[in-house]
């Protein structure tokens, strides 16, 4: 099914979703709720362009937003899935507020070098300041699903020292990400969910680490990822030789030698957000 078979769902027809231990969305009705998620958030009524962050959203168009999940999935009635279910909802509306800012700055250079014509080769030479963009934003007219009020909001929003500040924050946090995964769109819930139909266990923390970061090829996207699995493994390695007695080594030992080497070399996990486990 797609995003748009489940908006053509008549009432009384959902799509069953599958919750893991910590009631996240696994398998692929969990996939396609998610994915339903994204695209509820094309919408203005889910999406109020105008708000500040995620708080805002979820206090004016979060409870409206899941009844209309709950409308078209069948979902357990529990309070921790809603927590969940709003965790991922952050992620999407970040995102989706990233995309439709670029979106929008591309939009308002054109309309400068249009203004001042520029020619197409100078056009590639020019690159204007965020300060500029943001002057030039009254260059563009409010697309067709947004008020004038909205827009008007919207653009002062943006022109606000506390957009400015959130904006800095996302740009020192994308510089300093390490990592990146090569598992497309697929969460963490349902790789892990994969694995353990697969081999019917729970994958070692630095196993589950080169699946979600290495490339079809076996090679790290960045080389800090290799050089942390080479010492990471290393010190594994180091400790279980150190056991008194290696042949009464488990799997659930082996994780937690692995889990207490990833911590100390990771830092410890982040308030929602459990290492190789997402949200």
């Amino acid at each position: 099914m797609t995003t748009k078979d489940v908006e053509m769902l008549v009432t009384g027809e959902k799509v069953l979703v599958h919750l893991n231990g910590f009631d996240q969305p696994i398998k692929s009705g969990g996939s396609l709720c998610t994915r339903f998620m994204g695209r509820c958030l094309k919408q203005q009524r889910f999406f109020p362009i105008e708000a500040k962050d995620c708080r805002e959203v979820k206090m004016r168009s979060g409870v409206m937003l899941m009844q209309h999940i709950r409308e078209k999935f069948s979902l357990p009635e529990r309070e921790n899935v809603d927590r969940v279910l709003f965790l991922i909802l952050d992620d999407k509306y970040r995102a989706r507020k990233y995309r439709v800012k670029c979106d929008l700055f591309k939009l308002v250079t054109k309309k400068l070098k249009e203004v001042e014509g520029v020619d197409l080769v100078e056009a590639q030479e020019i690159e204007y300041t965020e300060e500029e963009i943001l002057e030039g934003l009254d260059l563009v007219e409010a697309p067709d699903n947004i008020n004038i009020q909205q827009w008007n909001d919207y653009k002062k929003l943006l022109r606000s020292s506390h957009s400015k500040k959130l904006s800095e924050l996302g740009k020192k946090a994308r510089d300093e990400k390490l990592h990146f995964h090569t598992t497309g769109a697929r969460s963490h819930a349902r790789i892990r969910d994969d694995f353990m139909m697969k081999n019917n266990r729970e994958p070692y923390p630095l196993e589950f680490f080169d699946i979600v970061y290495k490339s079809k090829d076996g090679a790290y996207v960045k080389d800090i990822s290799k050089d942390f699995m080479d010492t990471a493994s290393g010190e594994v390695n180091k400790r279980i030789l150190s056991l008194e007695d290696t042949e009464s080594l488990d799997t659930h030992k082996r994780s937690k030698i692995e889990r207490d080497v990833v911590m100390e070399l990771m830092g410890p996990d982040k308030n929602g957000r459990a290492r190789f486990h997402g949200k």
